[in-house]
């Protein structure tokens, strides 16, 4: 592949692990990038499906997708291979359940090139008007979008986290292959350690594939309350549960409470808590993605949701315990 300074080599790192669903739209996005100096990194993390099927036939239509297959061993370890066989000036994370728009890499090399002091570029999760979205897809797509905003709260010029790197910047820092959940914030706080400056482009977007109905939902969380087993250590690791617990708190509260009026005073506590979580998130994706939604159908949305999170939570729980006992 050629490389000059005017279009650098951009490698983009796909970790993939049972995304026969997701990838074929994921690499397509890549390949249709107005920016064309890239090279697409599939790292195959021992899929069960037909992930690798998909992939190399892209690799078929496309010299520029490259597919590594190795051992299941989570993302993180996928992540490092990834940017062990990189070629390009920059290096890019792309999950294989996120789409991009054709200007995204071209927006976001800008910004990296135009700001000499900054590291890493993140962008916020969007709204694909272009994409047909079920009720559900559609809540789901809207919360993360909030919650991704909510968690910088709204400051670009000083981002958490990033997806998009001066591969110079990284040097020796790996993804921790000991995590398998939130090794991307661990990443970028070592980076953050040495020094390095994030930013967010305000402008640019990726799009995440969410649950498209009730029953793919709650098989997602069955699936979830697994993984969080297999990953729970000891006491430690509790803050792998508690967004769960606290929703599943507010579950049980609501089901004594039809029992004992004692309890109410405690589903109201909880609800109006994760109800008041909810409703911001939602009214920062709804200014943000300009969505004009009237704030009485966001405040129904936000009821929904949580109670959506309710019932979610519990399965995930009961799929933690169960599986955690069941391991022993």
């Amino acid at each position: 592949m050629k490389r000059n300074k005017k279009f650098p080599l951009i490698s983009v790192v796909v970790p993939s692990y049972n995304a026969e669903k997701t990838l074929g739209k994921n690499i397509n996005s890549l390949l249709n990038q107005s920016y064309k100096n890239v090279e697409i990194i599939v790292v195959d993390d021992g899929s069960l499906d037909k992930t690798l099927k998909v992939a190399f036939g892209f690799r078929k239509k496309s010299k520029r997708v490259k597919i590594i297959s190795i051992s299941h061993s989570g993302s993180a370890r996928a992540r490092n291979i990834g940017i062990k066989k990189s070629k390009g000036k920059y290096i890019v994370f792309i999950s294989s359940d996120i789409w991009v728009k054709p200007s995204f890499i071209k927006s976001l090399i800008s910004l990296l090139v135009n700001n000499p002091g900054i590291s890493g570029v993140d962008c916020y999760f969007g709204i694909d008007k272009a994409y047909s979205y079920t009720f559900i897809e559609f809540l789901l797509a809207l919360e993360r979008v909030g919650a991704v905003y909510a968690m910088n709260k709204g400051n670009e010029d000083d981002s958490k986290a990033a997806i998009f790197f001066k591969k110079k910047s990284i040097g020796q820092t790996k993804f921790d292959e000991k995590l398998s959940f939130g090794e991307e914030f661990n990443f970028c706080k070592k980076l953050k350690d040495k020094n390095c400056k994030f930013i967010i482009s305000k402008n640019t977007r990726v799009y995440h594939h969410e649950d498209k109905n009730i029953v793919s939902f709650v098989k997602h969380c069955w699936k979830y309350g697994k993984w969080k087993s297999e990953t729970y250590r000891n006491i430690s690791d509790i803050k792998l549960l508690t967004s769960d617990i606290f929703y599943f708190v507010t579950f049980f509260s609501l089901v004594f409470s039809i029992f004992f009026k004692s309890l109410l005073f405690f589903l109201f506590l909880f609800f109006s808590i994760n109800l008041s979580w909810m409703f911001r998130k939602l009214y920062f994706a709804n200014n943000l993605e300009k969505l004009r939604i009237h704030p009485l159908k966001l405040l129904f949305y936000s009821i929904l949701l949580v109670l959506l999170r309710m019932c979610g939570s519990m399965f995930s729980l009961i799929s933690f315990i169960v599986t955690l006992v069941c391991s022993k």
